[in-house]
């Protein structure tokens, strides 16, 4: 199984307080209402209190930052999603109404992510926490892989749909109830997800 969405934290600890300092640094950039595109790298480095080489030692680009970012958050509901929960007939609501009261503890930094950064990268880091916990999934019930096509599909439309649905979450101020939304989330995904996984093979 490939946990393609955790984050590969450095061992040394100055090199954690430097990248977790820059990514403090970029959302108190975010949450002074600072437009993306007037972020730069020169400014978030001054913020953390390192150098323009530093910030480039340990990220290729703004957009990488940012995607760390996206990950650590995301990053949170991991452990909800262990082999017992993810073992099929699974219980869907209940798993994802826990799921949006974890990332509700989070709401300023998911807030501030979501509303600010472009679109394509919470939507990637959407994918990318979908392909994990489908890989694990199909662990848990000891079944094949998907085929290239429905694989590729599926965690597309899961992606957009937990993308989306998140946004409109954080752009109503996290007011509606995570069981409201697990209840949508439920109705609009995890029957179908279920179907496919029952169509698979054991390994």
């Amino acid at each position: 199984m490939s946990e393609i969405f955790l984050p590969s934290a450095p061992r040394d600890p100055r090199a954690q307080r430097t990248q977790r300092a820059l990514e403090d640094a970029l959302l108190a950039a975010l949450s002074e209402a600072q437009a993306w595109e007037a972020v730069t790298v020169k400014a978030l480095a001054t913020a953390a209190g390192v150098t323009r080489k530093t910030f480039y030692s340990h990220f290729p680009s703004l957009e990488a930052l940012a995607a760390q970012c996206l990950c650590r958050v995301f990053g949170e509901v991991l452990p909800l999603y262990d082999t017992t929960a993810l073992t099929l007939p699974w219980k869907p609501r209940a798993l994802m109404e826990e799921t949006l009261a974890c990332l509700a503890k989070q709401r300023q930094q998911l807030g501030l992510l979501l509303l600010n950064l472009p679109g394509h990268l919470p939507l990637k880091a959407a994918q990318n926490l979908a392909e994990t916990l489908l890989d694990r999934a199909l662990d848990a019930n000891d079944l094949a892989p998907l085929g290239t096509a429905p694989r590729t599909y599926l965690l597309a439309m899961i992606g957009g749909v937990v993308h989306g649905m998140l946004y409109s979450w954080a752009e109503r101020g996290f007011q509606d109830s995570p069981a409201i939304l697990a209840a949508i989330m439920d109705s609009a995904l995890s029957e179908g997800i279920e179907k496919i996984l029952l169509t698979q093979a054991k390994r």
